[in-house]
This record gives C-alpha cells, sequence and structure tokens, in this order.
C-alpha cells in the first residue's frame, strides 16, 4: 500500500475553485448549488515511482468527501441512482445521489470488492454533506442535513454497530457541517462525542468556541480556530486532561487548514485575503501534548 498512489476520476470542472466573496463559501444549509456534491465515477491506483496503473476500478456515482482508507481496504459511499449516473455529471446538489446508496470496501493492493453493503441516508431535506472516517476497524458516517446523522459500521463486512443523530451547534461559519475526528476511543462531531466502539455519549458539549474552520487533532490534542482576539486564534483542547491552550497572534485557514500527526499540528499561511484582526500572517506549527 505504501508504494501506490490512490486516486478518482471526475468530470472536467467539477472541482470547486471561485471563492471571493460570501456566496462562494459553499456552506450552504440545504440543497442547492453552495452544497453539491463532487462526485467520481471510478476510481484507480497507480505505482508511486512511476506513476504505472496497478488497478481501476469504475462505480456508481462516488461521494468524494467520503473516500477512505484503513485496516488494508479503502472504502466509499456510492449511489446507484440512475438519473445520477445517466446525468454523468461531475458535482451534483440533486436529492437523488442520496438513494440507492451503498458502502463499498475494496482490497487496496488489488481494487477487489470485499463487499458493498446498502445503507440508508437521511434523503430528506438533501444532505449538505457526507463524511466517512476509518479507526480501529470501524467506519464512521457522519451525513448532515438538518441534524447530524452519526452511524458506525463495522470495518470488516458493514454491518451497521450503533447510530446517532444530534442537532448543529450553529447554521454559519461550517458549524453545520464539521469534519468528525476520532481521538483515542472517541467519536467526536461538534458539539457531541460518542464512545467509538459501543455509541454511548461521551461529550454533550465541547469547548465553547467561535470562528470558522472544522476541528482537527494529534495525539490526545485537538485543534480548532476561535474568535477570541486578545487571547488567541488557535485553541488546544487535550480530550484526557480537559485543559485549554490559546495561541494568540495568528489563525488558520478558514476550513481544512489545520494539519496534525505525529505529535504536531501545522498551519499554512492562509489568512491574507481574510478581514479578521490576525496581525502574524504566517506559516506555524506547534507541538500538541
Amino acid at each position: 500500500m505504501e508504494d501506490q498512489l490512490i486516486g478518482s476520476r471526475v468530470a472536467p470542472g467539477s472541482s470547486y475553485s471561485a471563492f471571493s466573496g460570501p456566496d462562494k463559501w459553499y456552506d450552504e444549509t440545504s440543497g442547492g448549488f453552495g452544497t453539491s456534491q463532487v462526485v467520481s465515477r471510478s476510481i484507480f491506483a497507480v505505482a508511486r515511482d512511476d506513476a504505472r496503473r496497478r488497478w481501476s476500478r469504475d462505480a456508481g456515482a462516488i461521494v468524494n468527501s467520503t473516500i477512505t482508507i484503513g485496516g488494508g481496504r479503502l472504502y466509499y459511499i456510492e449511489s446507484r441512482s440512475s438519473s445520477v449516473l445517466n446525468a454523468g455529471a461531475g458535482r451534483t446538489g440533486s436529492s437523488d445521489l442520496w438513494r440507492n446508496n451503498f458502502l463499498v470496501a475494496l482490497d487496496v493492493e488489488s481494487g477487489d470488492v470485499l463487499w458493498r453493503q446498502p445503507v440508508t441516508l437521511p434523503a430528506s431535506p438533501a444532505p449538505v454533506v457526507a463524511f466517512l472516517l476509518y479507526s480501529e476497524e470501524r467506519l464512521i458516517t457522519s451525513v448532515v442535513n438538518s441534524r447530524y446523522y452519526v452511524t458506525c459500521y463495522s470495518a470488516v463486512n458493514g454491518a451497521r454497530q450503533w447510530e446517532r443523530d444530534h442537532s448543529w451547534n450553529r447554521n454559519h461559519h461550517g458549524g453545520h457541517m464539521y469534519h468528525p475526528l476520532v481521538v483515542g476511543d472517541k467519536v467526536i462531531v461538534e458539539p457531541r462525542g460518542y464512545d467509538l466502539f459501543s455509541g454511548a455519549t461521551a461529550f454533550n458539549s465541547l469547548p465553547s468556541r467561535g470562528g470558522c474552520s472544522t476541528m482537527s487533532a494529534a495525539g490526545r490534542t485537538v485543534i480548532y480556530v476561535d474568535w477570541d482576539y486578545d487571547n488567541g486564534s488557535f485553541g488546544f483542547w487535550n480530550v484526557e486532561s480537559g485543559a485549554r491552550v490559546q495561541k494568540a497572534g495568528s489563525r488558520g485557514s478558514c476550513w481544512l487548514g489545520l494539519i496534525s500527526g505525529g505529535g504536531m499540528v501545522f498551519s499554512p499561511t492562509a489568512s491574507s485575503g481574510c478581514v479578521c484582526r490576525y496581525p502574524l500572517q504566517t506559516s506555524i506549527g506547534y507541538s500538541s501534548w
């Protein structure tokens, strides 16, 4: 797996590229252009050293934000809706994308289908975002429309383990479409936390914050952006001890700009066009604890 790269094929012009102005923030609270999903129709692997194709697999309409790798497998959610497939578009806001859905696992080395399980997603109102992540032979889906719907599946065979739902923390600056995290044995879908294996509630609330950007995590620490101009934009929350630290002077990007891993967190500069008043427009790295 370490000697190959995984990619997917989308139709030309599918990716989001415009960003200037509130109408290009793509975080609307209901279906439409601002929440259209980028989808792929096939997925493939190439050798990392010479880009030769290892395997390629045609699929339904793959929701790109659900492509995940773990445990020697590659996973995604696809739609087999005939209207979506016949349209041939690489980005769609159609509610049909959330019908006739399957959770799929491929062998990451060969591309062979290991299992495909039908899943029922909240199709009405149409979701604004869907995510999938892997940890400890579990798959977690977070599908959001008027609420967060969090479901756990076995990564071995796709059997459903538990499901929960909760309301948004807020409906602006991405508060209704945060990416889920796993920290230890805790699944965090702001503003709640659940036990990875049982689904029992671990947190009824998370540290209050303003600002934009989804949370990131490294080790035991969750990192987020705040609006506290005086005490700091970067917030660090140790999930085990509950301790919190804030760092002043700079800020992360408006969405997925906080890169965590290996006990470190790195924030590439991404605030030069922002009107928020932070004096240090620079890339910065911190050690987590």
